[in-house]
């Protein structure tokens, strides 16, 4: 493993860890690292019994990491904060607009997490 890929792999298992303990619907967590982005999925619990589960996979880019792992312990807690908090707010929003009557078609939601939306600042030049 490089050392970018390490930095990675330790940001999307502590965002992994952080939607499972923050979420008490999440049932599951799951994440991978690839050259140029994060993705973690994770299952919640329908929010009634007869819908199924609902999937959510969120990706941050390689810049969105490499600006995580370079902000001060402060901005990384606000950037968690920001990201339980925006996860939460997707996931209901998303479930409102996409149910469908069989519940094993839906497709996952897919979030996008960029520097700005955890009130990061860019670190290249």
């Amino acid at each position: 493993m490089t050392g970018n890929t390490m930095v990675s792999a330790v940001v999307a298992q502590k965002w992994a860890n952080l939607l499972a303990s923050c979420c008490p619907e999440v049932t599951r967590t799951q994440w991978h690292v690839a050259s140029d982005e994060i993705a973690i999925t994770a299952w919640f619990r329908a929010s009634k019994p007869r819908e199924g589960r609902e999937v959510v996979e969120v990706v941050a880019s390689a810049t969105t990491i490499d600006d995580y792992s370079r902000a001060s312990d402060v901005a990384q807690f606000r950037a968690d904060s920001k990201l339980i908090e925006f996860v939460k707010k997707q996931r209901l929003h998303s479930a409102r607009e996409q149910w469908v009557a069989d519940p094993e078609s839906r497709e996952p939601a897919y979030l996008s997490i960029t520097s700005p939306r955890l009130g990061l600042y860019s670190h290249r030049a």
